[in-house]
């Protein structure tokens, strides 16, 4: 019971978390073994995707490398 309405409130608030907290939502459901009904699920999903535009504009902002590149460059030096 208490769940049905912890997922009613995420398909209402996603659009205001932080990264961390869509992360820890979607872990906290999984480790449930909650299946979300479709209203949480697409907020969950938006979330997610706002929140990987952010870190893609960030890192185009910033020049920095990706985390893919630090660790390709990392193993390149290494051998």
């Amino acid at each position: 019971m208490h769940v049905v309405a912890l997922e009613r409130r995420v398909a209402r608030v996603a659009a205001s978390m932080s990264s961390q907290a869509t992360c820890n939502t979607l872990w906290a459901f999984a480790t449930l073994r909650w299946e979300l009904g479709a209203e949480a699920w697409d907020a969950l999903e938006a979330a997610v995707a706002r929140h990987g535009r952010e870190a893609r504009e960030d890192e185009a902002r910033e020049g920095g490398f990706s985390a893919a590149e630090f660790s390709t460059s990392a193993r390149v030096r290494s051998a």
